[in-house]
């Protein structure tokens, strides 16, 4: 005899396959509908000629205002476009649909990982301004509404010379409509900061901490000849506890073709530890586990490189290659030390004497052919204690993104198809410095499909489902399960 939990568990999975069925055939009716209405919208549509596309046009890499197919340091953009046709509600579910990054969810948030490094490595701005409010490291990336985001530049890479400690792994600039950008127009930029930190809380020793940096920072963007690019920079910290360091960095970019683009960059950073990694004494009773912090800690600093190629094959296929590697001395990371006096694990923050990570990012757009666009992401990664050789645990080695959209633009009909992949990836290790299979976390794919239709020229109706195949794994993944929804929204 079935239980009353069974007949229930049943009876939802019922509704959720007739629901995704219901959303399939309207997908294919909104197409069918597009197909329909092609010949009809022809007789009606004044020719006016091919519009004139603007150049985009970045500014995060360099604080200067940048044409982003000459802008000398490697730079990803996300037009607004291309967030809407996601179907995305925060910065981070935009995010996860790039090559090259993850983001990891758990109960602080929905962290960033770029180039092998975590949150704490990458700067989040909006609007050019640095944001504030980390939890544990990790700035949550869900809390940030994509409304009234223009567009996300992304700077992979070291760039501790102009935005300082926060960014050895990159910088995210996430730039709203309308927005009043602070960044300079000058080819040569000069600056300085100066930041008071002061902390009170029963989580670390002594109750208040305080920490203070003043910096000076300067870059020169300048092009000997048409064809090459150069930025050479630096930073100078003063930290009121680890003293003065200086970040370097060089970029270059060179066009070897009208079709082909090689850029290249070497850059230093310097991370301070903070509150937490010195001070923190937190125990959790429901688990039991311990994290210490550790005031023998030193910075953390790095070596990037990065080699780009990017080629226009020819108009509506363009590919991008992107390779890494990131030198770690002193990198920070919670160890194992033993038992708690609550019974669980006791962790304190220690440096790692040597580390690395490595990579390539991939990926390959395909124009519009008949209304059809596609997109392939492909992301190889590899990072290791130098010492141990344990691999750095919560990085998948293989990731990758799949996009396909169709858009009849006569009618205002769009459908994306969108697909994600993680490989198997270190969970945790028992303290042996080896990865046993009990301790990874296994593989994924995640896929998610959505259609709009503009409805009067000001409006959008949208339908979609997440977690197509309602994928679920709560000891290893904060994903909720297949999930649909719908909407009408005011285009502006």
């Amino acid at each position: 005899m079935l239980s009353d939990r069974t007949i229930r568990s049943r009876t939802i999975n019922t509704a959720s396959k007739w629901l995704l069925w219901i959303l399939i055939k309207l997908v294919l009716g909104l197409i069918l509908f597009a197909t329909v209405s092609s010949a009809e919208s022809k007789n009606d549509t004044l020719e006016t000629g091919d519009p004139v596309a603007l150049e985009p046009v970045v500014v995060t890499a360099t604080r200067t205002p940048q044409r982003l197919k000459d802008t000398p340091v490697i730079t990803n953009l996300i037009t607004r476009a291309e967030i809407e046709a996601t179907g995305a509600e925060n910065i981070g579910e935009v995010l996860e649909h790039t090559a090259g990054i993850i983001i990891h969810r758990d109960g602080h948030g929905d962290g960033v990982q770029l180039q092998g490094l975590d949150s704490e490595y990458v700067l989040i701005l909006v609007d050019g301004e640095p944001q504030v409010g980390r939890i544990a490291g990790k700035l949550d990336m869900a809390r940030l509404a994509v409304e009234n985001v223009e567009r996300i530049e992304i700077v992979k890479g070291a760039t501790a010379s102009l935005f300082g400690n926060a960014a050895l792994g990159g910088v995210i600039n996430v730039i709203t409509r309308k927005a009043t950008t602070p960044f300079s127009v000058q080819e040569l930029t000069l600056g300085g900061e100066v930041i008071l930190e002061n902390l009170q809380s029963e989580r670390i020793t002594g109750g208040e901490r305080g920490l203070f940096t003043n910096s000076l920072f300067a870059q020169n963007v300048f092009r000997p000849i048409s064809a090459l690019a150069l930025v050479i920079g630096g930073r100078l910290d003063n930290h009121s506890e680890f003293g003065v360091h200086l970040s370097p960095k060089l970029s270059a970019m060179y066009r070897v073709t009208d079709n082909l683009r090689a850029r290249a960059s070497y850059g230093q950073g310097f991370r301070a530890p903070d509150f937490k990694n010195l001070y923190l004494d937190f125990t959790n009773v429901t688990s039991g586990y311990q994290v210490l912090g550790n005031p023998s800690l030193q910075p953390e600093s790095s070596h990037n490189y990065n080699l780009g190629l990017e080629y226009q094959v020819f108009n509506g296929l363009l590919t991008r290659i992107h390779m890494y590697r990131n030198d770690l001395q002193n990198l920070i990371e919670a160890e194992r030390i033993g038992k708690s006096a609550a019974g669980g694990s006791k962790f304190e923050y220690q440096n790692i004497s040597r580390a690395y990570t490595e990579g390539v990012d991939v990926e390959t757009v395909i124009g519009s052919i008949g209304g059809f666009t596609s997109a392939i992401g492909y992301a190889y990664l590899r990072g290791a204690d130098k010492e141990t050789g344990l691999p750095l645990l919560n990085r998948s080695t293989h990731s990758g993104t799949l996009k396909l959209a169709y858009l009849h633009s006569n009618s205002g009909v769009q459908v994306d198809l969108r697909g994600r992949y993680a490989s198997q990836w270190g969970f945790f290790d028992d303290g042996d410095k080896v990865l046993e299979p009990e301790e990874l976390a296994p593989s994924y794919w995640v896929w998610n499909l959505r259609a709009s239709k503009t409805l009067f020229k000001i409006f959008k109706a949208s339908i979609g489902c997440n977690n197509i195949f309602d994928f679920k794994m709560p000891t290893f993944y904060t994903f909720t399960g297949r999930s649909f929804y719908g909407g009408l929204s005011l285009t502006y």
